[in-house]
């Protein structure tokens, strides 16, 4: 993530920008919380996408996400069982007392 994170900012830099990271622009940019976007913060929104685009943000962002939680999954599968379990047992007994 930080090379991808690196790569956004060197794009929107290119642009004119100076944001570290995604995650600290621009919706978070205290110079843009009107009701409305004007036009320096929709150029800026566009930039913003088009180097997410460039650097694969969202692609990579996804990806080491899903594996976190893979893994998280994997250290946990007794108690996501144990839930599992649970659920089932709930389920079927609303079953068994809504068709009475």
């Amino acid at each position: 993530m930080v090379e991808v994170f690196r790569a956004w900012s060197l794009c929107m830099r290119r642009h004119g920008y100076d944001y570290a990271d995604p995650t600290r622009a621009p919706g978070k940019d205290p110079r843009f919380t009107g009701p409305t976007a004007g036009r320096a913060e929709i150029a800026l929104a566009g930039t913003d996408v088009a180097c997410k685009r460039e650097a694969n943000v969202i692609g990579v962002w996804s990806s080491v996400d899903a594996a976190y939680q893979r893994r998280a999954m994997a250290e946990k599968s007794e108690e996501l069982a144990a839930v599992k379990r649970d659920i089932r047992i709930q389920l079927a007994n609303a079953d068994r007392v809504l068709s009475r």
